[in-house]
């Protein structure tokens, strides 16, 4: 979601950095990625597309935060997640005014009017029309992924921050169809006061939720009464499985191994 709510947050932001420089909830890569790729346009929106080396056998749909970009997560795929049969494709958010920034235009999935340790959850700040515009198109990726694979459960959506959050309404707002696995990093729970938009589809896809205990951007009680609702509220079906961190609004590289492992798991 962001990368740098103001200069002093960046200690935040010590391990994968975004590029951005403000209200960047998106923590990036200490990886960088070897080559730049060329764009693809899906739906409307801009995506790296990273190739399977060998079959594709499956595929991931990652969402990176505010203010960051498909370069925020290259890296940590090409060199990390990305297995030999997997294609991952990495899509760009379009550019819009963030208010929690002053209006400042820059990419992100909807609009963000809060953050930082107060943060409370307020169903007046959530911009309802960005983030279900910005799940549709994810949605219809996804899809044509799920119709060339002939198999929903080959798919994995997942995220970072804003991306994370995004990734979660996408899967159980927009897609009826169970997929192979949902990852949350960092993220939260948004219209959970709509629960007949973002619980219209409980297609039991399995969560990994990571978070960590000292994160600024999106405290971590902030986002773990979020997902307690988010259970409650959807009920018997779900299979969440929760890590917490020493970490602040990043990945490390603890993290991105037991991901992977995750992924190998669900996808075998």
């Amino acid at each position: 979601m962001l990368s740098h709510l103001k200069p002093s947050l960046n200690s935040a932001f010590s391990q994968f950095k975004p590029t951005s420089y403000y209200i960047s909830i998106s923590k990036r890569h200490y990886f960088q990625s070897p080559a730049s790729m060329k764009l693809q346009n899906l739906h409307g929106l801009n995506c790296a597309v990273l190739p399977p080396k060998q079959e594709h056998k499956h595929t991931v749909v990652w969402s990176h935060g505010l203010g960051d970009s498909h370069e925020g997560f290259q890296g940590l795929f090409e060199m990390v997640l990305q297995s030999p049969h997997m294609k991952v494709i990495l899509p760009n958010a379009p550019k819009r005014p963030i208010t929690v920034n002053g209006g400042m235009t820059m990419p992100g999935w909807y609009d963000i009017v809060s953050l930082g340790m107060d943060r409370k959850y307020n169903p007046e700040e959530e911009d309802v029309d960005g983030i279900l515009k910005s799940a549709q198109k994810i949605a219809a990726i996804v899809n044509d992924e799920i119709a060339e694979l002939g198999d929903s459960q080959k798919v994995i959506i997942g995220g970072f921050s804003q991306g994370a959050a995004l990734s979660l309404l996408t899967c159980f707002s927009q897609l009826d169809q169970k997929l192979a696995a949902l990852i949350c990093c960092s993220g939260y729970w948004c219209l959970r006061d709509k629960q007949q938009v973002s619980l219209k589809h409980k297609n039991d896809t399995p969560m990994l939720v990571w978070h960590g205990k000292y994160d600024p951007v999106v405290p971590f009680d902030f986002a773990m009464d979020g997902y307690e609702q988010f259970k409650k509220a959807y009920g018997d079906g779900l299979s969440m499985e929760t890590h917490v961190g020493n970490f602040e609004h990043s990945m490390d590289m603890e993290q991105a191994q037991q991901i992977k492992k995750w992924m190998k798991e669900r996808l075998a």
